[in-house]
């Protein structure tokens, strides 16, 4: 794709779709897999421990700029769990796919709450004007 292709897809998209292209992808898979937890965490029997565990690797997603849309996250379900599921049984190279624009799209459509997630993560965000971004 060349620049100027890769300036009108920009232009083309939504302020919504526009965050997501923008925001790191280790962000948005950190966001993806915050919301696999939080299913887990309450559809999945355990001890206290395990559930310990997966607080801790929680906390460790999460860098002191993103820890306050991790409240907004909401638990994964249906078609995201099995989207993530398959990601997670792929390997670490499928586990990036996740933040990824084309995947993390669809994600963002299922669970309105991982857009809700970059808004807060990048709260001045519309204060910079697309020209800027591209």
């Amino acid at each position: 794709m060349t620049r100027e292709q890769h300036l009108a897809w920009l232009d083309g998209l939504t302020d919504d779709e526009l965050r997501i292209a923008e925001t790191p992808p280790g962000e948005l898979r950190s966001f993806v897999l915050v919301s696999y937890l939080k299913h887990v965490l309450t559809t999945r029997e355990m001890s206290a421990e395990a559930r310990l565990e997966l607080l801790e690797t929680l906390g460790k997603l999460l860098d002191a700029r993103c820890a306050a849309a991790l409240v907004a996250i909401r638990p994964a379900s249906g078609v995201e769990v099995a989207m993530i599921q398959q990601a997670l049984a792929a390997g670490p190279a499928a586990l990036d796919l996740l933040g990824s624009f084309p995947v993390f799209g669809p994600l963002a459509r299922l669970n309105s709450s991982l857009m809700e997630a970059i808004k807060i993560w990048w709260p001045d965000w519309l204060a910079v004007p697309r020209s800027k971004l591209n």
